[in-house]
């Protein structure tokens, strides 16, 4: 095998990877209702970043600029990921949304963002696929570029959803853009 087959179909299985852990997001957003803090929209944010460098590498060919900045974006991402690992070490702290695996997502998300820096650096080091060849992209690699950006627009969504306009709570327990009061008091604002 090619080190740029071996690139390419590295950067379809991270994408894989990144779609999963986003639907993973999702589902435990929609169905167990453990609405994402403002930390953890940041950490999706990052994986989003890592999604997007993966989809360039796929779409136009590896470049070193790309993992550059999937370099940056992962260590963005376990910053803040580090961030609320350290809110919530003392002891007694419950921890923010329901483990998983014996861990919290915000410590997996930590775990997953080092291992992409450690793969990265990997890639890095096989400066043979970093050549302007570019894959034909399959149509099943193309679904899963779209299945990404349909998670990006129901990340926005949720989001907006979540939020609104203003700052996302510390500890959300609603939509509030759904919440029947929120959309009264902005209906008497508006009225006023």
């Amino acid at each position: 095998m090619t080190q740029n087959k071996f690139h390419y179909l590295g950067n379809v299985f991270g994408l894989l990877i990144i779609c999963a852990i986003l639907v993973l997001s999702f589902i435990d957003q929609l169905i167990g209702h453990d609405f994402p803090c403002p930390l953890c929209l940041l950490q999706r944010t990052a994986f989003v970043g890592i999604g997007l460098c993966l989809c360039m590498n796929i779409k136009n060919g590896i470049k070193t600029s790309n993992y550059g900045l999937m370099l940056l974006t992962s260590v963005l991402g376990f910053s803040v990921a580090l961030r609320q690992v350290f809110l919530h070490v003392a002891p007694g702290d419950p921890g923010f949304g329901p483990p998983l695996l014996g861990l919290h997502l915000y410590n997996w998300s930590a775990i997953v963002f080092m291992f992409i820096v450690g793969l990265v650096g990997i890639g890095l080091c096989m400066n043979n696929a970093f050549q302007p060849k570019v894959e034909k992209t399959r149509k099943l690699v193309t679904g899963l570029m779209i299945l990404f950006l349909l998670l990006i627009l129901g990340n926005g969504v949720s989001t907006f959803l979540e939020c609104g306009v203003m700052i996302c709570p510390a500890n959300p327990v609603q939509y509030d853009l759904l919440s029947f009061s929120e959309l009264q008091s902005i209906g008497a604002e508006l009225s006023s």
